[in-house]
């Protein structure tokens, strides 16, 4: 079973053996983990956080209108120029998976910050490594077999074939049975969604620990944390 550290987290690592090259998705490799603790914040007007720092580069690069966050749509300009196409949902999924501030207040919240864009690099990096080694015919793409074993080294360690294979269905429209690289990215997110969701409501039941009973209003809840 994978650690009780990523168990917690959900978050991807880096399989063993898998070098990543910084080239894989857009950026540098970052340390293996999915929580990245910031060290700095960047203030407004691009104060430069590190000199030598790449990340920061195609952070600037990135945040086309200059206002100091990168939004769904300047991420996905950036992963398209790049060669990874992704769609404006799986994107805003990104950002909204990242972006840490609560504050309802926030003039940007469907925009990630620098500290932000930095952990969406790494996750994204630690993806792609992971669907790299379990990819383990090496054609591109991931059967139900193989994106299981994914899942469950990336914390979510009681998921069964039988279930990832119908998840599959929905991200997966030419009927291939496996899922190419974007379209893992995808499932993969709707995963994180569904555990945050359930989590929810395990927690407000401590009767019921890994089963949880809800009504429909609850039920719509929940499936908006996939979306």
């Amino acid at each position: 079973p994978p650690p009780s550290s990523l168990r917690m987290s959900y978050g991807y690592a880096v399989p063993t053996g898998v070098v990543m090259q910084p080239q894989q998705v857009m950026m540098a490799p970052q340390q293996p983990g999915y929580f990245v603790q910031p060290t700095y914040a960047v203030p407004v007007g691009y104060a430069m956080p590190a000199a030598t720092d790449p990340a920061w580069e195609q952070f600037k690069a990135c945040d086309m209108d200059h206002n100091g966050t990168v939004s769904p749509k300047e991420l996905q300009n950036m992963l398209a120029a790049t060669g990874l196409v992704l769609s404006m949902q799986t994107c805003a999924q990104l950002v909204k998976l990242h972006n840490k501030r609560s504050n309802p207040n926030d003039s940007t919240p469907d925009a990630l910050n620098y500290d932000e864009f930095k952990e969406m690099q790494t996750f994204l990096n630690n993806v792609r490594g992971s669907f790299e080694h379990f990819d383990r015919s090496k054609n591109g793409a991931l059967d139900a077999g193989e994106c299981t074993q994914a899942l469950q080294h990336a914390g979510f360690g009681n998921v069964e074939q039988t279930a990832v294979a119908t998840a599959m269905k929905a991200f997966d429209p030419d009927q291939s049975f496996s899922l190419s690289l974007d379209q893992y990215i995808a499932f993969s997110l709707f995963f994180f969604g569904a555990r945050k969701a359930f989590d929810a409501f395990d927690r407000s039941d401590a009767t019921q620990v890994g089963r949880i009973t809800i009504d429909f209003n609850q039920f719509v809840y929940a499936m908006s944390m996939t979306r």
